[in-house]
């Protein structure tokens, strides 16, 4: 009977856990949301067997090696095509911020940026 008891009370304390981290969820987001409208680009890790060919001591390691290589190269391709994006779209913002700037030094009082929320 005190086994049961103590199953629902630890049931009960388990769901009460799962409810409050459910909760919590959304507001550890919230500090994300500014940067998922930025580009994220994550650099690739290279391959182990690059920095120690020693390891490396038969056929099969080294054909894995090859493999890991060559996706190795293609993430780091893709993490150079991000880069660039970002790098044209900060190059992009910056010259809508130097507009508005000039449009606010110009006393016009009609000057919006647009679109920053892009980069």
């Amino acid at each position: 009977m005190a086994d049961q008891r103590h199953d629902g009370s630890r049931k009960r304390t388990v769901a009460l856990a799962a409810t409050a981290i459910a909760a919590m969820i959304p507001s550890l987001l919230l500090p994300l949301a500014p940067a998922a409208a930025q580009m994220l680009c994550s650099k690739p890790l290279q391959p182990l067997c690059s920095t120690d060919l020693q390891n490396v001591t038969d056929a099969t390691e080294r054909d894995r090696c090859v493999s890991d290589t060559d996706k190795y190269l293609d993430e780091l391709r893709s993490y150079r095509d991000c880069l660039q994006t970002a790098l044209e779209k900060a190059d992009e913002s910056l010259k809508r911020g130097e507009g508005f700037k000039s449009c606010l030094d110009s006393g016009r009082k009609d000057c919006s940026l647009k679109n920053d929320g892009d980069l």
